[in-house]
């Protein structure tokens, strides 16, 4: 999976199949931007033009990025296949502890994410073992969330480089 997420067109893919503004606006009462996982707009580190980058609703780029990234081939429920030559579907897990509308947007994510191919299921749990994995380096995937974040589980480094036996 570490070579999965570390391609920028899957980063960049993934981030465009995600219709933000839909989540935002059944998920969290309209109170949010959506905008990419980069520093709020309070942060001395806030970037305007990086904070929109890749933010928009884009499915049909999505998949022009998925097949740039060379993850061309489906199987016949229309996963995308691995580009190795392995026939196995690409799939992964996404560890989550959050309830309520976190926990819709998630859901809602793993569609998305579906809808361009991009097979993963959530993976619920208490927090403190969601904790554990992140320490141990155990995920997959995780679902992250702050006041200014919507997606930003696939931006820090240690989140996605665990490895499938194989990968």
């Amino acid at each position: 999976l570490a070579a999965l997420f570390q391609t920028r067109e899957v980063r960049q893919a993934i981030s465009v199949a995600i219709d933000r503004q839909t989540l935002i606006d059944l998920c969290y009462e309209g109170l949010a931007a959506p905008t990419n996982g980069g520093p709020a707009l309070v942060s001395p580190e806030y970037h305007e033009a990086s904070a929109w980058k890749y933010a928009q609703y884009d499915p049909k780029m999505a998949n022009e990025l998925l097949d740039k990234a060379g993850y061309t081939e489906k199987d016949t429920e229309g996963f995308r296949k691995w580009n190795d030559g392995s026939g196995e579907t690409i799939s992964f897990l996404i560890d989550i502890y959050f309830t309520g509308g976190a926990r819709d947007a998630a859901e809602m994510t793993v569609k998305y994410l579906a809808d361009v191919g991009l097979k993963c299921t959530l993976n619920v749990m208490d927090s403190a073992l969601y904790n554990e994995r992140a320490a141990a380096n155990e995920s997959q995937a995780q679902w992250e969330y702050g006041g200014h974040k919507l997606m930003n589980f696939f931006v820090p480094e240690w989140i996605y480089t665990a490895e499938t036996p194989g990968r």
